[in-house]
């Protein structure tokens, strides 16, 4: 009894030479017709093999695949490997091994794609590109889900990639199919704000009085209560659908009823939850694992992806500190972690900005902080001289006098008043006509965990009104403002003074010696101010500090 034949197996190539072994005529499209050995191919597919024994073919019909496929096909089965696959040819050959149910050749060809998948950095739209596509084909025409699964996989590691490649893609609603689209909403899966924002350019870019049938699919495909119950996309969603409320939507009126309604339902959800959420924290309690030791394409693809880094302010924040703390590390002065003249450090930061639909920041809010790192002189410069990046907008308050740690963060002292600079009579909130000063009030409450200080939170009270001080009067900060930025003035004993943000992932804390540290706040849950936990500044009970917030009007 002859011993049962594994496949695959190399049954050697030389043979397809040969007129009487090759008894299997392969007709293939434009009519193109090749040989193969019915014996070889029936071991490696039964599909092959149940069309040989049961209906005694003598041609198979492989009219749906180009010659050149189908003999790197025959090639394969003959040689037991992956013959001379590449982009040009795989969407056949990866067809042709799920047609003819070759469970070997299919793994070899997903071995293949995962490979060209690894290679994908989001750098490149047509890497992407191809992957996708093929994977979508795959799925939709062979209703198998492995290679969308991997890539989606892939590019979910990959930061913003994954919204950039999508955004590309759909730039034109008008120019791509429903089915086309249908790519776009697997790829995206639950992050509903991606969808919202490609929706929102083309209303942009389109105008909306006559949606388009992809249009229309589309938006009917948006989860809008997920996206309101995002920080990321909040703001965008918000201008989304006042946009669409505002229209003029003649034919398009039924939809539109139905669409408002949907809105209105998720605006309820989200009023409920803004009192938890917070839309204008000034305390961004973010713990990172080890963010110092992120390396820049690390940091990019956190940032971009985080919820709480919801405008150009807070990424510059968490730049800023990366680039800081590594002004103690040797040579730190002579070799920053990042050189943004280099044209490709600039760009990811725009790939961001543009992914993440935020404003501009203010070349004031630049010009007030310290530059107190190598790194970030250049940073600064390339953000300031960039109108694509800074505008001249923005506020400027800042406390009238200078605390003590001990009296800005204990519970016993005073609120602290915040109000614009005295010595810039422009220094006005817009459209405000009153003489007095602008200014805003902040309240400090401490957060407790059981028996044990948590941490303490800053916030800004709203309609409020001192009688006792006519020389000011309070804004409120959430009916004004869009964006607030929140920065620290230290004096040094020696007189020096720093203007730094406060670490969008601090919270201030007491060490085991009672004195408050606003050190960086990770996984640990407190600052220690020895140890390999970085501190941002530590705080004596007598040193100085002056409160700043810079706010940009809506």
């Amino acid at each position: 009894m002859a011993p049962e034949v594994v496949v695959p197996a190399n049954f050697g190539k030389h043979h397809l030479k040969s007129r009487t072994h090759n008894n299997l005529e392969l007709l293939c499209a434009e009519g193109e017709v090749q040989r193969a050995n019915s014996m070889i191919l029936s071991l490696n597919s039964s599909v092959i093999e149940d069309l040989i024994a049961r209906l005694e073919i003598t041609s198979l019909d492989m009219q749906d695949f180009a010659a050149p496929a189908v003999n790197c096909f025959v090639e394969s089965m003959y040689s037991g490997e992956l013959e001379n696959c590449d982009k040009t040819n795989f969407r056949d050959l990866n067809k042709m091994g799920h047609v003819f149910d070759v469970t070997w050749f299919v793994e070899r060809c997903l071995k293949y794609f995962t490979e060209l998948v690894d290679k994908v950095t989001g750098r490149c739209y047509e890497d992407i590109l191809f992957v996708a596509e093929e994977a979508w084909f795959v799925e939709e025409n062979l209703k198998k889900c492995k290679l969308m699964d991997s890539l989606i996989n892939k590019l979910d590691n990959l930061g913003n990639k994954k919204s950039l490649f999508l955004k590309h893609y759909a730039t034109d609603l008008n120019q791509i199919s429903v089915k086309q689209l249908n790519m776009v909403l697997r790829i995206a899966g639950p992050e509903a704000g991606i969808l919202a924002a490609i929706l929102a350019s083309h209303l942009k870019n389109n105008g909306s009085l006559t949606l388009t049938e992809t249009s229309s699919y589309l938006f009917e495909n948006i989860d809008f209560m997920q996206c309101f119950s995002s920080r990321r996309y909040f703001e965008l969603t918000q201008k989304l659908m006042s946009q669409l409320l505002n229209d003029d939507w003649n034919k398009d009126f039924k939809s539109a009823v139905k669409w408002i309604s949907r809105y209105a339902k998720s605006k309820e959800l989200t009023d409920n939850q803004l009192t938890v959420m917070d839309p204008y924290p000034i305390m961004l309690d973010l713990p990172i694992k080890e963010f110092l030791k992120l390396d820049w394409d690390s940091l990019c693809g956190f940032l971009s992806q985080s919820d709480r880094i919801s405008n150009l302010f807070l990424f510059f924040d968490a730049v800023y500190i990366w680039l800081f703390f590594c002004r103690g590390e040797k040579d730190a002065k002579k070799a920053p972690r990042v050189n943004f003249s280099d044209r490709n450090y600039i760009e990811d930061i725009i790939d961001i900005y543009h992914d993440r639909c935020w404003g501009k920041i203010s070349r004031k809010y630049l010009k007030l902080v310290t530059p107190d790192s190598i790194g970030i002189i250049p940073l600064i410069k390339a953000l300031s001289n960039s109108d694509d990046f800074s505008c001249s907008e923005g506020v400027i308050f800042r406390s009238e006098e200078d605390y003590s740690v001990t009296e800005v963060l204990d519970t016993s002292a005073h609120d602290v008043n915040l109000m614009s600079l005295v010595t810039e009579e422009s220094e006005k909130v817009a459209g405000c006509t009153k003489k007095t000063k602008c200014g805003i009030m902040l309240k400090r409450s401490l957060v407790k965990k059981g028996n044990s200080m948590g941490h303490f939170l800053l916030e800004i009270v709203q309609d409020t009104v001192d009688e006792d001080n006519h020389e000011i009067h309070y804004h409120n900060v959430y009916g004004s403002f869009k964006t607030v930025s929140m920065l620290m003035g230290i004096r040094s004993t020696a007189g020096k003074e720093f203007i730094i943000p406060i670490p969008f992932n601090c919270v201030p804390c007491k060490d085991s010696n009672g004195i408050w540290n606003w050190g960086f706040y990770l996984f640990s849950g407190y600052a220690k101010h020895s140890g390999k936990t970085p501190c941002y500044y530590n705080f004596g009970r007598d040193v100085k500090a002056r409160m700043i917030f810079f706010v940009i009007l809506v």
